[in-house]
């Protein structure tokens, strides 16, 4: 389980392996330092996700850290982004989808767009992207005028 604080009540993003025959907690790694780091868990479960900038200015050292929920190990690593929504990791790659909004122009809807990356799970290296749009839905007027 991920906790805010560790067992002496420091604050910190805490992952918890807990025993169900002993009832207790069996080990325990600290994630981040902050209690307020934005996590990802993967869809399955086995990995998380941490933005190290922790919300503090980015600068080119800023990354997203890659933990294995099993061990509590860092496993990799990829540059730091803003609005990742998702992310996994398959094989030796860390998959993720960073979501933006392309405001309307006069003659355009807003459009959700969201940008497919596919990274090198140790180096962090780019290996491809690929860019996803979609128009927004026109205005409620357009469907029900007044």
């Amino acid at each position: 389980m991920l906790v805010a604080q560790d067992r002496s009540g420091q604050p910190g993003l805490i992952l918890r392996h807990w025993s169900h025959t002993a009832r207790s907690i069996t080990h325990e790694f600290r994630l981040a330092e902050s209690d307020q780091a934005e996590v990802i868990v993967s869809g399955d479960g086995r990995y998380i996700f941490v933005d190290k900038s922790q919300g503090q200015p980015v600068d080119d050292s800023t990354c997203w850290l890659i933990f294995s929920a099993e061990s509590g190990e860092q496993i990799g690593s990829f540059p730091w982004e803003s609005n990742v929504v998702d992310a996994a990791v398959v094989a030796t790659r860390v998959i993720y989808v960073v979501s933006t909004l392309v405001e309307a122009r006069e003659e355009t809807a807003s459009r959700l767009c969201h940008t497919l990356y596919a990274r090198s799970l140790r180096l962090g290296e780019l290996l491809w992207s690929s860019l996803l749009c979609q128009e927004a839905p026109p205005p409620a007027e357009q469907y029900y005028p007044m």
